[in-house]
């Protein structure tokens, strides 16, 4: 059936969905997710979620009852490969899915840098429930953890794997954390409030390879 298809389970594609449904849209609505999840809130996962705070249970965006009232169809564990835009519809994992309207809302994907090492078994990249339950799962055998990338979400990993007791190292490309997003002051403030806490800071370091 044609309709509405949002490529993508994002807060955005929920969005997307619900802002459809509110404003009169009557035809189908399907989310079409490479995930097994409902949308979810993603922040918890480096930080509340990933400490044992926050419950699985309340990660959804909303629960089933908003899509089943809301007659938004949501397609788990299917990855869009190509858009037809000429023919009207997205060539899935799962077959075709023809569309009247189209909305990308996938966000980006974890970068893992081509270097060798990089498929070692340990070295894992953080953006999906998924991921978080797999660092979860690796906790209970490790003493140390190496973060690459001394962003918002690589940062708040390091601050929640200190909190949890690992001794924690966060390298960093550029020459001062969050340098894309804050000035010199605020970076050089968070970077003292990290060592404080015993996070070891290597900035200018940019990773040639992972040795297993």
């Amino acid at each position: 059936m044609a309709g509405l298809a949002i490529v993508g389970g994002s807060y955005a594609a929920l969005n997307i969905a619900a802002s459809a449904r509110q404003h009169g849209y009557i035809e189908p609505i399907t989310i079409l997710t490479d995930e097994d999840v409902l949308p979810y809130h993603r922040p918890p996962l480096s930080k509340g979620f990933l400490l044992g705070s926050v419950d699985r249970e309340t990660l959804p965006l909303r629960g089933e009852a908003f899509y089943r009232d809301n007659a938004i169809e949501v397609v788990f564990d299917t990855r869009v490969n190509a858009v037809d835009r000429a023919g009207l519809k997205v060539e899935t994992s799962r077959g075709p899915f023809a569309f009247s309207s189209l909305a990308i809302a996938t966000g980006t994907r974890a970068r893992r840098a081509s270097i060798p090492g990089v498929d070692l078994d340990g070295v894992v990249t953080l953006r999906s429930l998924a991921d978080s339950d797999l660092i979860k799962d690796r906790l209970s055998s490790v003493k140390s953890v190496v973060i690459v990338g001394g962003g918002f979400i690589g940062l708040e990993m390091a601050a929640s794997m200190a909190k949890a007791g690992f001794e924690v190292t966060v390298l960093e490309g550029l020459d001062r954390v969050l340098c894309r997003v804050t000035g010199t002051v605020m970076s050089s403030f968070i970077e003292r409030e990290f060592i404080a806490h015993g996070v070891r800071l290597i900035c200018g370091a940019s990773v040639a390879a992972f040795e297993g």
